[in-house]
């Protein structure tokens, strides 16, 4: 999904995941992000450490910047190409 995101809403500074659960203040959540450069490469969300690699869950929602996309949307694009020729 984060990558038909990007493509579709290319211009977009912040992408979000959340769950149908999970309730946002979207007032809260913009003038949080509003302190950070969209175009660096940014993630938000709860994060652990798993296996000596560092994770990210979605149980919260995944906040991602459009830097962080940008450079994430080739390897994610190669990986479930790789995984379709399974």
């Amino acid at each position: 999904g984060l990558v038909e995101m990007y493509k579709k809403y290319p211009d977009k500074k912040w992408y979000g995941l959340l769950d149908d659960d999970c309730f946002c203040n979207a007032h809260g959540l913009v003038t949080a992000l509003s302190a950070f450069d969209s175009s660096q490469p940014w993630s938000f969300s709860q994060s652990g450490f798993a296996k000596s690699n560092w994770r990210l869950f979605g149980g919260a929602g995944i906040i991602i910047s459009h830097g962080m996309l940008r450079e994430m949307a080739p390897h994610l694009t190669k990986y479930f190409n790789d995984l379709d020729s399974r």
